[in-house]
């Protein structure tokens, strides 16, 4: 993942609070598949078969628009909590190939949703320099259930959730 941040701190004494957006290019993905072979018994021939079924998930981005408010434990170490809204693009793509007596087929289709939901974690920040800012956070994205057209694999119903471990390096204006 790479991506960037903007918002906006209040101070209160040792209590910091704030707004966030962040919006981050990704290359996340999961792949599954299962190879199935027998035969079919006809009462002239015996016929060998393979099925194998793929299914892979790619998210390309993530981003979120999060309230945040910490406590500064010393005047350069801020530790917070951070929850609000959380987006991410995701992609299905199904594959399944087909061998019966040594002839094959295959068919496969895609289809990509944008999945709208929360985001919720905590982190720390340490001020390396009066402006610049080094971060460890910690963030769960909940997106619930999506329905993808998968075309001849009729539709398919998939559940979206991403953790993520992140640092960041920031300019304080």
């Amino acid at each position: 993942m790479f991506g960037g941040q903007a918002g906006y701190n209040w101070q209160f004494g040792n209590f910091v609070a704030g707004l966030e957006v962040d919006s981050s290019w990704a290359d996340l993905k999961d792949s599954q598949s299962a190879t199935e072979s027998g035969i079919i018994i006809t009462p002239i021939i015996v016929i060998p078969f393979t099925i194998t079924e793929a299914l892979s998930a790619k998210i390309d981005y993530l981003g979120s628009f999060r309230a945040r408010a910490g406590v500064l434990a010393t005047p350069d170490l801020l530790f917070y909590g951070t929850a609000g809204l959380g987006w991410a693009h995701d992609k299905i793509t199904v594959a399944e190939a087909v061998t019966v007596a040594g002839a094959s087929a295959a068919a496969s289709a895609s289809d990509s949703k944008s999945h709208v939901g929360w985001a919720a974690g905590g982190g720390a920040e340490y001020k390396l320099l009066p402006n610049l800012l080094l971060r460890a956070e910690y963030l769960h994205y909940g997106f619930g259930s999506e329905t993808y057209n998968l075309g001849v694999f009729g539709p398919f119903n998939s559940k979206l959730n991403v953790d993520v471990v992140r640092g960041g390096l920031s300019y304080k204006f």
